[in-house]
């Protein structure tokens, strides 16, 4: 039986496992083992981030006075120490890209593909690292791929054989040159690096918001592929846990459209799509129960904020969300002689309301425990929970993607202008 490994994965067996041969091994010692590899995965896993705990808590001991070997040199150091890092490995994925791999026919081959060379001063002129965050550098494959030649680009021209080659390219060459640009950056000081920048995750598409604000439609991750992009992110209202579960699921269908239906539209066809696809999500929104268009958070500092939450409610200034929407439902339980039923810690849901009928009228928040929506709550303010929910976190995509904003009647409209 023929077996084929990627570099890494023949690494990790021939240091974890060197007398173990799988050519000789049958079908079910094939099934054993690799129960025993996802098991060794997931104990170097634990393993991994207990180790980068302990490292933070070194970091963050130094940096803090109360610690007895508060050294605030030390610490900065540490944090200079990534930066320099990180801005060094772009600067090299820069140079690598733009001119290096121009000259390395050996990979061309080795790797099959060929670089079309009446390109190469226009692809000078395109970025290859495009974010960084803490230790890691996000670099676009896209503009490389159109670089190819007319022959290697019919090659690789599905989504999923374009991934394939970008991963066989990483781990079986990438990964162990950024390991030797590591070395090199400590070697002139005597030290030793024990970085790894390795390929993590490849995206069909990334959106950066913000710094730590983005999001990416994975096609792989730790080892698994995802025909279907799986939509990710940090930072963002799709992955919080306090967005509504129901705004969660609408927002990455949205986004997955603006990712991947946009740009294969015409400008206004598309634009009447997304505001019918729009229309549809506000009516299952408008029709939802109250729990599941709530946002989840937590209550701190209840006694510091809340002044008085008995027959009237006065609150500090810039008083939280959480603590503004319970200290209210306190009140109105009071009211309604039920103060058996006061709350100041926990986890809670909340809404927007008004403070009167009028919709000019100031906006407020109330807050319940989950499951206990009281009979007496006032009605939910529709337009604004929608509005803040769905429609602000939507917009912020679609401005950074130069399209047009949705209004406040809840539609995309395009300017007489265009984009």
């Amino acid at each position: 039986m023929e077996i084929k490994l990627s570099e890494n994965l023949q690494k990790f067996l021939k240091e974890e496992y060197p007398n173990v041969n799988l050519e000789t091994m049958t079908l079910d010692e094939l099934l054993v083992f690799k129960e025993e590899i996802i098991a060794k995965r997931q104990e170097l896993n634990l393993l991994e981030q207990a180790q980068k705990s302990l490292g933070n808590a070194a970091y963050g001991a130094a940096a803090s006075p109360f610690f007895y070997f508060f050294n605030v040199d030390l610490a900065a150091d540490i944090t200079g120490e990534c930066r320099q890092l990180t801005k060094t490995m772009w600067n090299n994925f820069e140079q690598w890209f733009h001119e290096d791999i121009w000259e390395r026919k050996d990979l061309w081959e080795r790797f099959d593909f060929a670089l079309d060379e009446s390109k190469h001063d226009w692809y000078r002129q395109q970025k290859v690292s495009v974010y960084s965050d803490t230790d890691s550098v996000y670099t676009t494959y896209g503009t490389f791929f159109e670089c190819f030649t007319e022959e290697y680009k019919k090659k690789y021209d599905t989504p999923r054989k374009k991934i394939e080659w970008i991963l066989k390219y990483n781990q079986e060459f990438q990964d162990a040159q950024n390991k030797r640009w590591c070395e090199e950056i400590y070697q002139p000081r005597h030290g030793q690096s024990v970085h790894n920048f390795e390929l993590e995750t490849i995206s069909q598409a990334c959106i950066f918001l913000k710094k730590k604000k983005y999001l990416k439609a994975l096609s792989f991750y730790k080892g698994k592929f995802y025909d279907d992009p799986k939509i990710a992110g940090t930072g963002i209202e799709i992955i919080k846990s306090t967005t509504p579960k129901l705004c969660r699921e609408i927002l990455v269908d949205l986004t997955r459209s603006l990712v991947f239906e946009c740009t294969g539209m015409e400008r206004d066809a598309y634009i009447d799509y997304f505001n019918t696809k729009l229309a549809n999500y506000k009516k299952q929104f408008y029709s939802a129960p109250v729990e599941d268009i709530s946002q989840s958070v937590g209550i701190g500092d209840y006694e510091k904020y809340v002044i008085q939450d008995g027959d009237y409610l006065m609150l500090e200034k810039q008083c939280p969300v959480s603590v503004h929407g319970i200290a209210r439902f306190n009140h109105l339980a009071h009211k309604n002689g039920e103060d058996n039923k006061r709350v100041v810690s926990g986890k809670i849901k909340y809404y927007n309301i008004r403070t009167s009928h009028d919709k000019r009228a100031t906006t407020g928040y109330f807050g319940f425990p989950s499951g206990e929506l009281p009979t007496w709550a006032p009605p939910v303010a529709m337009d604004i929970q929608w509005e803040k929910t769905v429609i602000d976190p939507i917009n912020r995509f679609l401005e950074v993607m130069n399209l047009p904003l949705v209004n406040s009647a809840g539609v995309m409209q395009m300017s007489l202008f265009g984009f």
